[in-house]
């Protein structure tokens, strides 16, 4: 019998996720083989809060799940400092 698989950090944000990048919904895993490990590089994690935020700190059960997001390199540095409420309105209406 094989152990079971703990799933990492980067597995569980991509659950959360449906598999799909936070801003542009594009899907992590490589299109020809979901059955392969996710291309990493596909996707980075997007800090919600800058450092020094009250929200960014705070060590609250069930939020620290919330706290970043994965996001395609792109996204992620067009998003730069701007509130992530904001650039998501602005990539999910186009």
């Amino acid at each position: 019998m094989s152990k079971p698989r703990i799933l990492s950090r980067f597995d569980k944000k991509m659950i959360r996720q449906d598999g799909k990048r936070f801003y542009c919904r594009v899907d992590i895993y490589p299109a020809n083989n979901m059955l392969d490990k996710p291309q990493r590089s596909m996707a980075t994690f997007d800090h919600l809060f800058p450092k020094g935020h009250p929200l960014a700190n705070r060590k609250t059960s069930g939020q620290e799940r919330d706290k970043a997001v994965l996001a395609c390199f792109g996204c992620n540095k067009d998003r730069g400092s701007a509130p992530w409420e904001e650039f998501y309105k602005l990539k999910v209406n186009g």
